[in-house]
Order: structure tokens, then C-alpha cells, then sequence
């Protein structure tokens, strides 16, 4: 299983990085590391798209969802139906996000582990027409040490954080306005205190790691704020046919 995670996910990566490197970056290693990322966003995109909406739809018709529990809540093989069919009317998978969340994982591990170990010794998992790289150059646009912690990274990747959350938060409510006499919606207390809780994860997470994960973490988050809004532009095109 080792054998093949570096063969099909760990190796091509950081072949990927080092091309980009010695070709397109000017061996600027955070800008080679911004390019893998955002080559891997749009590889993945299918995945996160079909995420995001499913989030999103979620979110939208949960009024509609708590309608059918409510009046059915006697008969629960009814209640099933009626979710099942409304599932289907919104081209929605509710446990769609979990499978996309475990094919997803190893790709993230192995971004992690390229961006963390791939520096010390890649000589050995270099392709035939990679061009070896004696010596990395750790810094990104000259100033940032890759292989320290930044705190200027780090508080820019939970900000970003915020943003996405706050973002999200925004727009499905504008898009899915709720009666004010109706109960709090529980999943919008919690996406609500995310939007606090995931930047200082972020803070927490990315302190003491080299500042390598940093660049990525940034800017695969601002990715995701940029794909949030298209999926949301798609979605108001939906409703508006």
C-alpha cells in the first residue's frame, strides 16, 4: 500500500514541484508551491464542486427538510421517501461530501508530506527527465524562510480562513432567507461558530510548522473562496432558468 501511494500520489507530486521549480518559478520554491496547489485545485476540482454544492443545496433546503420531519415524524418510512425525492429534485447526495472527503485525503497527506520531507533527499525519487537539484532555494520572493514557522503566513492563512467562512455563511443566507419567528437552525449555529473556530485552528496548526505549509494552506483556501462564489453564480443561474 506504501509502494503504491508513493508511486501514484507522493512521487508525481514532487516531481510535479521540482519541474515547476527548475522551469517556471526561477527556483523560487513558494512560488513553485502556489502553482502545485492551484494545479491540484483545478485536477480536484470535480470533487470540491460537487462538494461545495452539495453543501450549499444542503443549506437551501433545509427549511423544506424540517417541513417533511416534522409531518412525518410518525412514520419515518414515509419521512425517507419524501427526503429521498427531495434529494433527488435538487440533484443532491447528502453523504456524497463523506466519500468525497476520503478520496480527497491522501492527496492532502501527500501534498503535506512533499512540502514538509520532499526538500531533503529527492535525489532517489526523481523521475529519469527530472532535472536533479543539487541545492534548494528555501526562500519565497527572497525574504520568507520556508523552513521556519511565519507568522506572517500563518496569520494570513487564518484570515483567509475567516473569509471563506464568513463568505460561505453570507451567501447561503441571503440565498436561503429564514422565517424570524422560526427555531435557530442548528447547522447555521455551527457553520456560524466554524467561521470562528477554523482560523484559529489554522493559528494553532500552522504555529511551529515551516512556512511551506503555510503558502499552501493560504493558498488553497483562497482557491476555495474563489470556487465557493462560482458555485454559488452557478447555482443563482439554476434557480434563475
Amino acid at each position: 500500500m506504501k509502494a503504491l501511494y508513493t508511486a501514484v500520489l507522493y512521487k508525481p507530486l514532487l516531481n510535479v514541484l521540482i519541474v515547476l521549480y527548475s522551469y517556471v518559478t526561477f527556483r523560487d520554491l513558494g512560488v513553485a508551491v502556489v502553482l502545485l496547489t492551484i494545479i491540484v485545485r483545478f485536477a480536484l476540482w470535480p470533487l470540491f464542486h460537487k462538494t461545495t454544492r452539495s453543501q450549499i443545496v444542503m443549506q437551501k433546503i433545509q427549511p423544506e427538510i424540517k417541513r417533511i420531519q416534522k409531518e412525518q415524524k410518525q412514520n419515518r418510512v414515509r419521512q425517507s421517501e419524501l427526503l429521498m425525492e427531495l434529494y433527488r429534485k435538487h440533484n443532491i447526495n447528502p453523504l456524497s461530501g463523506f466519500g468525497l472527503l476520503l478520496i480527497q485525503i491522501p492527496v492532502i497527506i501527500a501534498l503535506y508530506q512533499v512540502f514538509l520531507n520532499g526538500f531533503k533527499d529527492i535525489s532517489a525519487s526523481l523521475y529519469s527527465f527530472v532535472p536533479a537539484v543539487s541545492s534548494m532555494n528555501h526562500f519565497f520572493l527572497g525574504f520568507v524562510d520556508l523552513t521556519q514557522p511565519s507568522i506572517v503566513l500563518t496569520v494570513a492563512a487564518a484570515v483567509a480562513q475567516f473569509i471563506q467562512g464568513k463568505t460561505a455563511g453570507t451567501q447561503t443566507k441571503s440565498e436561503a432567507p429564514r422565517d424570524p419567528n422560526e427555531a435557530p437552525d442548528t447547522a447555521a449555529l455551527i457553520s456560524k461558530q466554524m467561521m470562528f473556530i477554523a482560523p484559529v485552528i489554522t493559528l494553532v496548526v500552522l504555529w511551529n510548522l515551516p512556512a511551506v505549509v503555510g503558502i499552501y494552506w493560504f493558498t488553497t483556501t483562497v482557491f476555495s473562496i474563489f470556487q465557493q462564489a462560482i458555485v454559488h453564480a452557478h447555482l443563482r443561474t439554476e434557480a434563475a432558468r
